[in-house]
């Protein structure tokens, strides 16, 4: 760090000046006459650049297709890449071609722009500041949130078709979840953006937390879907006074990354505060349902309770996931 003395000349209504350090000067290669650009971030600090950053500049990244082709699109396009180009030695077979095609049907923004016999051209048509990062948030909330209620109505009622439908939802989540961590990215990668997407550097640090807490969410939602799959012989009638138990437990979960997501995207420690109370009550009927599952353990079969405890620990993770988010939201 450097220290300068702010100057004033034309006395009191005059131009105020700071010199520069000469090393830098000599280093970004300016000369007297060119043209330096400022850029005031929200902190009140300022940023001091001899170039204009380029947001319309495109970025490209070429991939040989002999490398792991999913894992190498999915990292370009997270690491910000503009245009991402698949290549190969030799003549590109329709699996091939269809391979990419569904690695970009799981990208938000990206369509093949070009094909020939032996490349294929991507591009991400939505720039990061096309949308504001919490729609992004909202968006991907809204869907493991559903994902989680539907899952508890197919497990109650037997729904084999809603579970399946949820287990297939997964890869939506994914595809904004991957818009987001993109997002989060440019705005560290490019700091200047933080005004533009309405978040600082170091709230991206929580963003990227929440993010991993939402899609954390979704899966769990998968996981009690599959179980109700497994569930789909037991009669909820004939077992009611086991399944029965669940429903409050069920739903007051879901009221807690409901109040958890709030509190983030509103800021609110009070709400915050509240999760960790909700967390101690959750136990409380955790341990209920819990002994009535053990006591009804004679009178049903060995793989109804097994996957009936595993649904229950699901949920006891899901309540952790929101305590999880609540823990963001700072005084």
């Amino acid at each position: 760090m450097e220290l300068r003395k702010l100057q004033q000349t034309g006395g009191a209504d005059g131009t105020y000046l700071i010199s520069l350090p000469k090393d830098w000067v000599n280093k970004s290669d300016l000369k007297r006459g060119d043209v330096l650009y400022i850029i005031e971030r929200g902190d009140g600090s300022l940023v001091l650049s001899p170039q204009a950053e380029s947001i319309n500049k495109l970025t490209e990244s070429t991939i040989p297709l002999e490398q792991n082709i999913r894992r190498s699109i999915l990292s370009a396009y997270l690491l910000g890449f503009d245009k991402i180009k698949v290549t190969s030695n030799t003549r590109l077979t329709p699996e091939e071609r269809e391979n990419v095609k569904k690695i970009v049907r799981r990208l938000v923004g990206v369509e093949i722009v070009e094909e020939s016999s032996s490349e294929i051209l991507l591009q991400a048509l939505i720039a990061p500041t096309g949308v504001q990062i919490d729609q992004t948030f909202r968006r991907i909330y809204l869907l493991a949130n559903k994902m989680h209620k539907d899952a508890l109505v197919a497990f109650f009622e037997n729904d084999i078709k809603l579970a399946q439908n949820v287990i297939e939802r997964d890869d939506e989540v994914d595809r904004f979840y991957f818009l987001a961590v993109r997002q989060l990215r440019a705005v560290i990668q490019k700091p200047s953006l933080s005004e533009r997407m309405n978040v600082s550097p170091v709230e991206c640090l929580d963003y990227r937390v929440l993010a991993k807490s939402l899609e954390s969410l979704a899966d769990r939602a998968v996981e009690i879907a599959e179980k109700v799959l497994l569930l789909e012989t037991y009669d909820r009638g004939e077992y009611k006074q086991i399944f029965e138990p669940f429903k409050s437990l069920n739903e007051f979960v879901v009221k807690m990354h409901q109040q958890a997501f709030n509190a983030v995207l509103n800021k609110d420690p009070i709400l915050a505060d509240k999760i960790l109370v909700m967390r101690k009550q959750f136990l409380k009927q955790y341990e209920k349902v819990e002994t009535v599952l053990v006591k009804q353990t004679p009178k049903q079969p060995i793989d109804l309770f097994l996957d009936l405890k595993d649904i229950l620990e699901i949920e006891d993770i899901i309540s952790e996931i929101a305590l999880d988010i609540a823990d963001l939201v700072s005084e």
